[in-house]
């Protein structure tokens, strides 16, 4: 499928125009990580090669944005241009339950990451 789905052509000469697949929150983080919202084309977006200049020109202000509440400002259009151009679907969301023995502390919460994790003495 990894081949395929780069296939450009159309589905009846074998190439792809749908699939499936997860991301954890590190990878949808914010718009410098978030791979589904790479929306440069053939050349550089995502399976799909959606074409939004705008939202890759908005992702180059969010990463050179010189504070907190221009980043949200910046995301927040990028979300809503994504809401009207629809460069993918997301189908659902699944949480992963997770149990820690009693004697953990520093836990980081919400992400799925071991640093920072200590036994209490």
């Amino acid at each position: 499928m990894v081949t395929r789905r780069a296939n450009k052509a159309p589905p009846d000469q074998g190439g792809w125009n749908i699939f499936c697949t997860d991301w954890s929150g590190f990878d949808m983080l914010n718009p410098a990580v978030e791979q589904v919202l790479r929306c440069g084309g053939v050349q550089t977006g995502f399976f799909g090669w959606p074409d939004l200049p705008q939202i890759e020109a908005m992702r180059g202000a969010w990463i050179e944005a010189p504070d907190e509440n221009g980043r949200r400002k910046i995301a927040h259009d990028i979300q809503a241009l994504a809401m009207q151009e629809v460069p993918y679907l997301p189908l659902g969301q699944y949480l992963s339950r997770t149990a820690y023995r009693d004697d953990l502390r520093d836990v980081v919460k919400n992400l799925s990451v071991f640093w920072n994790v200590r036994r209490a003495s």
